[in-house]
């Protein structure tokens, strides 16, 4: 009878770190909430030459962003306001996809702790029976 003790401390073990995984599932899907809220847009800057000595800023948007599928671009200047405010945006958007990647990971996680937990508890069914 062993075996079912050791089963039902494996159990006991694994929904233990399920709970932590849901948590950190809820957590990173909080922070890239706030992430949308604050503002994020897809896509690059890019600096053009007008005239020699000149420099200007455009800001070409990713296509998935804009609602026709076509790439936008939009003018920025020279204006260190806008450049930071475009620049904070796309660090943003870059943190909210690296938070897709580890939301992603913890999701898998959650899923292989579910299908080890149904693997245990047929294991307990089997070592339960009588013969």
């Amino acid at each position: 009878m062993a075996g079912i003790k050791d089963v039902s401390n494996a159990l006991r073990s694994a929904e233990a770190q399920r709970k932590k995984l849901r948590d950190r599932r809820e957590s990173i899907k909080a922070k890239q909430k706030l992430l949308e809220k604050q503002g994020i847009k897809r896509g690059s800057l890019h600096q053009q030459e007008k005239r020699p000595g000149y420099k200007v800023w455009y800001f070409n948007m990713a296509s998935i962003a804009c609602e026709d599928g076509q790439r936008v671009r939009v003018y920025v200047g020279n204006d260190p306001k806008r450049l930071k405010f475009i620049k904070e945006c796309i660090a943003r958007m870059r943190k909210h996809d690296e938070l897709g990647r580890e939301l992603a990971a913890v999701e898998d996680a959650i899923h292989d702790f579910g299908r080890m937990l149904r693997a245990a508890i047929e294991s307990a069914e089997y070592l339960s029976r009588r013969w």
